[in-house]
């Protein structure tokens, strides 16, 4: 038995370990993030930045990764048909999908279903299609959730 409880304690300790590690690498990614942000000149570049920011803080920080899409897409706004403007669109439809505020969500999708056919992103578009499709089911819209759903098999079958 102490054996059984040895071993335990040593794989937790190692999870742990593993766990702090981990989190420390992340800290490192959004330190050096952060730092790109504060020193490019470049708008693409800040785009590119604050969006990957954000998709790194969704899980741990939702309302910083809502601050820095939200700072993308008005950056972007100078330049309307762009990635990172499409990438930002999916973060907020993402966020406030998470935050309950459908109605704010569906508005980024469809934002960002329609600058996916413009880019001919099949990927964002496919995207955007099934996010609204089970926006619409969050909120038991089930004929909307079906039609976009429906769009989305279209597009994912091409």
């Amino acid at each position: 038995m102490p054996r059984l409880i040895f071993k335990y304690s040593i794989s937790f300790c190692i999870m742990v370990s593993c766990a702090s590690l981990a989190h420390a690498q992340d800290q490192s990614e959004i330190d050096d993030l952060l730092k790109i942000i504060k020193t490019t000149k470049n708008d693409s570049v800040k785009i590119a930045t604050l969006n990957t920011l954000s998709q790194q803080l969704y899980n741990v920080d939702l309302k910083q990764s809502l601050q820095f899409s939200q700072e993308a897409l008005m950056l972007s706004e100078q330049q309307p048909n762009n990635k990172g403007k499409l990438d930002a669109q999916n973060m907020l439809m993402r966020i406030h999908r998470r935050l309950g505020n459908f109605e704010i969500a569906i508005r980024y999708a469809l934002d960002g279903a329609a600058l996916a056919i413009r880019l001919k992103d099949s990927l964002q578009l496919f995207e955007s299609y099934s996010a609204l499709g089970n926006i619409h089911s969050s909120i038991l819209n089930y004929v909307e959730a079906d039609q976009y759903l429906q769009k989305a098999y279209a597009v994912g079958v091409k």
